[in-house]
């Protein structure tokens, strides 16, 4: 069962606005992952690293934040303005009143794998979203592309006499198209299985 943690939520410096980062308190992750964070019915996959000295520091003496000395690295998440609307978390709230969130991290890499995509494609960057956008479009070419290649072969069976295809046509046939599928299906069920989790 995931376990929910009570955080203040303050705002990414100016600097990391479009980093498409989280940061996170150490005892939640010990190195740059990727994660879930679930505040009510809402989520967001991103990046989270884990809020060490050296952080706490920068973002105590950074201009313009309004931070003083009570950030309490141990009990606060620090994430952008794009994060915290998908999250539904208003301005008002910041600093002031923690927040109810769950931090989910993948530990089977098949599923990480999918994690990944997802947060590329949540990224506030429109040249990082766009990208994996346009790899899942690919992923859909390269379905309807076997998917093609396995009617073609059983057209070629239906319709030809078992003397004209060999049977070592038959298996190198079936034998690509299944290789050409395997990666499409398996990424499919990596986004289905994070997605789920």
């Amino acid at each position: 069962m995931t376990k929910t943690h009570d955080l203040y939520v303050y705002p990414c410096l100016f600097e990391d606005v479009n980093s498409g980062l989280v940061w996170v308190p150490e005892k939640f992750i010990s190195e740059r992952s990727v994660v879930k964070i679930k505040h009510g019915d809402k989520t967001v996959f991103c990046e989270a690293i884990p809020m060490g000295k050296r952080f706490e520091k920068r973002y105590k003496e950074a201009r313009g934040t309004g931070v003083n000395n009570e950030l309490n690295k141990d009990e606060c998440i620090v994430m952008s303005e794009y994060y915290r609307d998908k999250l539904c978390i208003h301005e008002d709230i910041l600093k002031k009143k923690q927040v109810k969130f769950q931090i989910i991290l993948f530990d089977c890499k098949f599923v990480r794998w999918g994690a990944e995509n997802i947060a590329m494609m949540e990224h506030p960057q429109v040249v990082v979203g766009q990208s994996a956008q346009l790899g899942r479009l690919s992923i859909m070419l390269g379905l309807l592309g076997a998917f093609l290649g396995l009617f073609g072969i059983f057209f070629s069976i239906r319709n030809l006499s078992q003397e004209s295809l060999s049977n070592l046509e038959l298996i190198s046939a079936c034998g690509i198209t299944i290789i050409t599928m395997m990666p499409i299906v398996a990424g499919g069920i990596s986004w289905v299985m994070a997605k789920c989790k």
